[in-house]
Order: structure tokens, then sequence, then C-alpha cells
């Protein structure tokens, strides 16, 4: 006689979905499969969660292989898979039967969504049936593709399925990027109509006439050298721009450089960006001449003589700032505050990297950032966060530990009741001592009061962050 569920059946099915598992962690994988495992009922009403968003980082080569056929051994199954994430294997064995049970999935998976490939070109170059797959698919939407070679750009030229975003890596060891050039307008041409959002690494864009018209997030990563024009002219309703490298400091970077391709940008009209993640020499290079509201940048002080025209250029309401204090003296910082002044800076977040073994003047550089943003007639929100303190508090603590454990932050808030126009300061260090807090300005308008700064709740300061959201 059949045993009966301690649960009702009701509460057994609710209780599926909150079991779909994180692939990272093989255990939730485990976890569902077992519930599975105790009923022909809730077997059935198991598989679409767990054959949603597979892994296939938590496989070996083998059990990859077994995963598969056990996918293709009911036609139902591959319908169930929404994304896929396909790690490096090559680097550990060269596998052609793995190669070929993917592009098995990869064909049956009709509403196959979203795919990552973290080495592509091994897969690509491997089995044309696998770059078919993928090329000939209908329903993607969401594609990344890291190590692209030739094969892999074959592949995406012959993309049918409408993507809306996509990231190509083609890696230093591409022939793309030993040559040092890539038309990725005309790579990404047979989906340009769809693209709304596209991530390039590696390789920048040459001249092309192919246009992006429905693009509004567009990112490069570790490139050096940009044909502004081109970037504008193909992708004119960009909001969200990012241009960014891993080496913080720019060391890739001369004052001849930039000064080269400020030079050269003719069209630096660019109307609908709204939101700007660069450094000062990759922005001062764009040459831009429209604002826009919010400008995302890493401060190093080898190119603060940069920041004054880059300022007038975009004229940003709002800045997010990183600073590793470390490399700045209270002159230099004193300066950079100051250039602040020459624009109307409504919204101002601090990023403050911190040394916790160094033996700073934390005093007198929490007093500069203090009088100096005093002098901003329309600051109306600040936030400040500090890194880089202690983790652990079995580690001894440095001068900077010492100094932000015993600071007093109301005392320290209530500094910044007399700016004239500011309505909300945010403090908090994301180490230990962990510290978030934020503050709200109540004005006295009477002769004998003055500004008062009221601590807020946790829940009453969730949307500051919001401020400085491209999307916001």
């Amino acid at each position: 006689m059949p045993s009966i569920p301690l649960l009702n059946w009701d509460i057994l099915l609710l209780i599926i979905p909150l079991l779909e598992p994180a692939w990272v962690d093989i255990k939730e994988v485990q976890s569902i499969v077992h519930l599975m495992q105790t009923c022909r009922t809730l077997y059935g009403a198991g598989m679409p969660y767990l054959l949603r968003s597979p892994d296939y980082s938590a496989f070996s080569i083998k059990s990859a292989i077994a995963f598969n056929e056990f996918v293709l051994r009911d036609s139902k199954r591959p319908q169930f898979i929404r994304s896929m994430q396909i790690p490096d294997y090559w680097r550990a064995e060269h596998n052609s039967a793995l190669t070929r049970s993917l592009a098995g999935v990869l064909a049956a998976a009709k509403d196959l969504e979203a795919i990552t490939f973290d080495e592509a070109e091994p897969f690509f170059a491997d089995s044309f049936l696998l770059q078919a797959a993928v090329a000939t698919h209908r329903n993607l939407k969401t594609i990344s593709l890291s190590g692209c070679g030739d094969r892999t750009v074959e592949a995406i030229l012959e993309l049918q399925s409408p993507v809306t975003s996509i990231k190509v890596d083609f890696g230093f060891e591409s022939r793309f990027y030993q040559e040092g050039e890539a038309d990725i307008a005309r790579i990404l041409s047979n989906i340009s109509q769809h693209l709304e959002a596209v991530d390039i690494v590696s390789v920048g864009i040459l001249n092309s006439d192919t246009l992006f018209p429905r693009t509004t997030t567009l990112t490069f990563r570790e490139v050096d050298h940009l044909n502004v024009d081109a970037i504008i002219h193909s992708f004119p309703n960009v909001r969200v721009f990012s241009w960014n490298s891993s080496n913080w400091p720019e060391e890739n970077f001369t004052l001849e450089d930039v000064e080269g391709m400020r030079s050269q940008t003719r069209n630096n009209d660019w109307p609908s960006l709204d939101y700007l993640d660069a450094t000062i020499p990759r922005c001062y290079a764009l040459h831009l001449k429209r604002p826009v509201r919010i400008w995302d940048v890493y401060l190093d002080a080898n190119w603060l003589s940069c920041f004054p025209s880059t300022l007038r250029d975009i004229r940003p309401p709002r800045l997010t700032m990183c600073l590793n204090l470390g490399e700045w003296t209270i002159e230099t910082l004193s300066k950079l505050l100051q250039m602040l002044c020459s624009i109307n800076v409504t919204h101002l977040h601090f990023d403050l990297c911190i040394d916790c073994k160094s033996i700073l003047p934390l005093q007198t550089e929490q007093d500069t950032i203090v009088d100096r943003l005093g002098a901003l007639p329309h600051l109306t929100f600040t936030s400040l966060a500090i890194h880089g303190l202690v983790v652990s508090p079995a580690i001894a603590p440095g001068p900077a530990d010492v100094y932000f454990t015993e600071m007093n932050y109301e005392s320290y808030a209530g500094r910044f009741a007399s700016f004239p126009k500011l309505e909300h300061l945010s403090f908090r260090i994301s180490n230990w001592p962990a510290v978030n807090f934020v503050w709200e300005v109540r004005r006295d308008l009477s002769a004998e009061g003055g500004n008062v700064m009221v601590k807020l709740g946790r829940e009453e300061h969730k949307w500051f962050r919001g401020f400085f959201d491209p999307c916001y």
C-alpha cells in the first residue's frame, strides 16, 4: 500500500519552486533531486525547476555528458531549459563527445533564452553542429561569449535570434586582439536592430555604417583606444556608456595619448547619453560637449590636471567618485574638491579606499572633505563609503581602524547641518566595524533655532542608492 505524505500535496507542490537550484552549489541540486525521487507526481512537478538554468561548472566532463544524455532521453525535458552556463572545459581536457551532446541539447532546447560560454572558440571550432545550433536558434535573447575567435565570429554573424543583450570577449590570445582591431559593429550587424545592451572586451570599433538604434547600454572593457566618432554614429541612442580598464590607476595612457584622441574627435555631441562610467583620462579623451546626468569615476591624482576640462565638458550634477586616499595629499584632495565648485553638483558620492595600516592624517582629511563640500551651494545629497579597514577583529587594528572605531558619528554628521541645500547625508563603512547611517536635515527657520540632523531607520534610507543608478 503506497505511503501517504505527511504534508498535503498542495504544500509539497508549493515547496518545489523554492528548491530551484542555484547550480553553483551542488547541494541545492541534490535537494530538489531527492524530493523528486520520492514519487512520480513530484518527479514530474520538479523537472521544470531542475532543468531551468543548468550551470555546467557543477559537472565534470563525464557527468556533463551524462546530464546531456538524461535531458535528451525525453523530448519534453529540453523545453524546460531557459538558460545555460558552459565553463571552459578545454583547460582540463578536449572532449568532442561533450561538444556533440551539448549541440544536441542546444538544438532541442527551443525555449532557451540565455547562454554563456566561458571559452567559446574551442567549442565552435570543434563542432559545426554546435555552431549551427546557436546560430539558427530562434529565441535567444542574451548571449555571453568569452575567448572568441574566427568560428565564434562566424556564429555571431549567422545569428537568427532577436538577441537583445550580448557580451563578446575576444581575449588576449585571439588574433583580433593581437592585430589590435576588429569591426565590432560589422560583427554584430545581423542583430543590430534588436540589441539593447552591448558589452565588448579587448577590441574597439572601426568605421562602420551599421546602426544600433535600440542599444541603450554600451560597455567597452580592456580597450585603450576608441574611435569616438564611429561609436556615436553607430550607437546614437545610448543612455549608459562605460569605458573601463582593470589598470587602476591608468598605466597604459600618457597625456600625449589622450590629447591625440581628444583632438581627433569631431562628433562630440551624444544627446542621449545620461550615465558615464569612465576614468578621468578616458572621459577627457572622449571630449564630449553635452552634459551627462551621472558620472561614475575612479579618480587618479596623477590625472588631476585634466579634471577641470572634463568637468566643463560633461557638467554632471551627480557624481560618484572612487579614491584611494593613499595616493592623495591634503593639498591635492582640497584642490579636487575645490574644482567641483565650477559645476552645479547636487548629488555626490565618495567611495574612499583606505589602507588600514598606513598612518594617515584622517582627521585632517575628513575636515577637508567637510569644509570643501560646504562650499558647494547646490549640494542636496552626499554619501561617504569607507573601504579597506580590518575585516576581522582578530587582526590587530591599524590607525584607520582606531580612528573610525572611536569616531563620534553624530558629531561628524552635525557638521553638515549648516550646508545651505543639503537634505540627506549617508555614511557607511563596509568592513569591521560596520557602520551604515543616513541622516536627514531638518531645517529650523526660526531666528533662534538651527538645523538638526535626524538619523533615519534602515527601512527609510534604502532609496538613497537610486540617486546614482542610471535607471533611477
